[in-house]
């Protein structure tokens, strides 16, 4: 079983509030440096609340095709949902990146305002495990993930990310790393 406490890395963080600071962070933790307005924490299901804004999903690692899911159609479904970003290992043979790789395109032709665009990092990303017990410290193994944005304003999104990783998009390949 995957352990589902990873926090997002600091150089991640800084990037994401360039794109627009994060409204709701529906996977969070009492360590999380996300600093949404809205943090959704178990016991809570973030997969219930309301998204909105801009939307960050960090998913548990033991079940990650729901928050998936739940991303893709959320913002093909124009309920106020500007754009949501995930952090999510790179594992193109699962289930949730063919979940992506299917339905964006598709999506697409159904809003052609919105667009798909994939941070690919040169390196494995380091991810420091949360402590849920007093006195528990981990660090994770380097772990090779991906930060993929849907939503309307894929530009800024290559501007946040576009200096440090290869961009990969559902609508153009922009010049990187500048």
């Amino acid at each position: 079983m995957a352990y589902d406490h990873w926090n997002t890395p600091e150089f991640i963080v800084v990037r994401l509030h360039k794109i627009e600071p994060v409204t709701i962070d529906p996977c969070s933790n009492k360590q999380s440096i996300v600093r949404a307005k809205t943090e959704i924490r178990r016991p809570k299901n973030g997969l219930k609340a309301h998204w909105t804004g801009h939307t960050y999903v960090n998913p548990p690692f033991s079940d990650i095709f729901p928050w998936i899911y739940r991303a893709v159609n959320e913002v093909f479904s124009k309920k106020g949902l500007r754009h949501i970003t995930l952090f999510i290992p790179h594992s193109p043979e699962t289930k949730y990146w063919q979940l992506i790789y299917q339905l964006t395109p598709a999506g697409s032709r159904r809003n052609e305002q919105v667009k798909t665009a994939y941070a690919v990092f040169p390196q494995r990303v380091r991810l420091n495990k949360a402590k849920i017990k007093k006195g528990e410290k981990f660090i994770s193994p380097m772990v090779s993930n991906t930060v993929v944005y849907i939503g309307l304003y894929p530009e800024k999104f290559v501007n946040a990310f576009g200096d440090i990783c290869t961009i990969i998009t559902n609508w153009t390949y922009p010049t990187c790393g500048r």
